[in-house]
C-alpha cells in the first residue's frame, strides 16, 4: 500500500516536472524566435543555433526553478505551521 502510494506521487511530480520544463522550453523558444524576428538572423548559422541553444536552456532551467518552488514552498509551509516545536524567542 505504502509503495504504491510513493509511485503515484512520483508518477504525479514526473508529470509536473515535464510540464515545467516543456513550458519553459518553448518560453525559451519563442524569445529567441521574436529576437530573430526584431533583430534580424545572426551572421552564421552557427551563430543563430547558438543563441537558440542559450534561450532554450534558460527556459529549461527557468521551468525547473518554478517547478521547485511550486514542489517545495507548500511542504515548507506545511511543516512550519504543523510543527509542534515553539518558535525561538530573539
Amino acid at each position: 500500500m505504502r509503495l504504491s502510494k510513493d509511485i503515484s506521487w512520483c508518477t504525479k511530480a514526473g508529470k509536473e516536472l515535464l510540464l515545467f520544463c516543456a513550458r519553459g522550453f518553448f518560453y525559451g523558444l519563442g524569445i529567441s524566435f521574436f529576437m530573430i524576428l526584431r533583430l534580424g538572423p545572426p551572421a552564421t548559422h552557427e551563430l543563430s543555433s547558438y543563441m537558440v541553444g542559450l534561450f532554450v536552456t534558460a527556459g529549461l532551467k527557468f521551468g525547473f526553478a518554478l517547478w521547485v518552488i511550486r514542489s517545495l514552498v507548500p511542504a515548507l509551509i506545511h511543516h512550519f505551521r504543523h510543527s509542534n516545536s515553539p518558535a525561538p524567542r530573539l
